[in-house]
């Protein structure tokens, strides 16, 4: 049935962004309960190892989803900064970012 194949098709792509954003996580960042990083050189980040490895980047918005379906949580703290809790970028994937 047609909602049957839109249903899977949604899917497929949720799976397909999450394999990307998962990639720049394995390769690019630290996970533990304690980790933090600002939103927005996380997604930098994830923007030039996308450029880097010849991948179209997902949206922000998509990204984010993203990174909530693999468990971490968005927090906003001091000054309207939003975190992202238990992901931090390795230390060598930090210069040039905002933090």
């Amino acid at each position: 049935d047609h909602r049957d194949l839109h249903k899977e098709y949604r899917r497929q792509r949720q799976m397909c962004i999450r394999d990307r954003i998962s990639g720049f996580v394995t390769n690019r960042c630290h996970v533990a309960p304690d980790a933090k990083v600002q939103a927005r050189g996380l997604y930098q980040a994830y923007l030039e190892w996308s450029w880097e490895m010849g991948r179209d980047a997902k949206g922000q918005r998509s990204f984010g989803m993203g990174l909530t379906k693999m468990g971490f949580q968005r927090r906003r703290r001091g000054r309207g900064y939003h975190w992202w809790i238990g992901i931090d970028l390795n230390s060598e994937d930090r210069t040039g970012f905002e933090f």
